[in-house]
């Protein structure tokens, strides 16, 4: 019995799991080896679709140096799109998955942070990663939204900064025409699942000597339904 229970279970999530809990330091010091990892997903998913892609770049903006995990410029619509990304282990019960919404959050506030250093020194940075020269930033928006990996996410505190998971972010990647309509159509939140097409709260008993009502979510439908649903709403940006 004791090695099938070994064989069954997820034994690589629960020694990082464990660590993450022992030594949070040092885990949160090694978890940039995951993001980077991210970034060579994603990096050339967008790639695919958009000449000037930058990953995993230092800048001096102004007076501070920033990493900027994904940068991708699209010079037609004017439109600059800062990726945050951060990969997380899925969480095991409640309270972790508060520990993990709170890190969205303060993955949001440094996002704003870089999005501000960006916006204030656009030109240099583009002549910087893109060699792309400005005469003017007149029109031009810079987008920033943070991708996640591993968790269902949260709803950011700032609401011009959307939490994202990945394979949602790639979903709209191969949907959208241009960089410009895909940040706004994050930024619009109408891809997040509905209460009663994608989902429904049920609640259910627990089977214990002291009967415990908790409350859950169910799918309703599959995860291709659901993003196909999630992208259609892009044609209307």
């Amino acid at each position: 019995m004791a090695g099938i229970g070994f064989l069954s279970s997820n034994i690589e999530r629960n020694l990082l799991t464990l660590q993450a809990r022992l030594e949070p330091k040092i885990f949160d010091s090694r978890s940039s080896v995951f993001e980077v990892e991210m970034t060579k997903q994603l990096g050339p998913l967008f790639a695919q679709k958009w000449q000037r892609v930058a990953a995993n770049r230092t800048f001096q903006l102004g007076t501070v140096k920033e990493e900027l995990d994904l940068l991708i410029c699209e010079p037609e619509t004017k439109a600059l799109l800062v990726l945050e990304l951060r990969w997380m282990l899925s969480p095991a019960d409640p309270r972790e998955v508060q520990t993990k919404k709170r890190i969205c959050y303060q993955k949001v506030d440094q996002l704003a942070r870089k999005v501000t250093a960006v916006s204030g020194n656009l030109p240099h940075l583009l002549r910087a990663a893109f060699d792309t020269i400005l005469e003017s930033t007149a029109g031009w928006k810079v987008y920033g939204a943070v991708v996640i990996q591993g968790f269902g996410g949260a709803l950011s505190q700032l609401e011009q900064f959307p939490v994202v998971p990945d394979w949602v972010l790639e979903a709209g990647v191969h949907k959208a025409q241009t960089l410009l309509c895909l940040a706004e159509w994050m930024k619009s939140l109408d891809w997040l699942p509905i209460e009663g097409r994608d989902f429904e709260v049920r609640e259910n008993p627990e089977l214990l000597s002291i009967p415990i009502i908790y409350r859950g979510i169910a799918p309703l439908r599959t995860g291709r339904e659901y993003l196909q649903d999630a992208t259609s709403t892009m044609s209307n940006l």
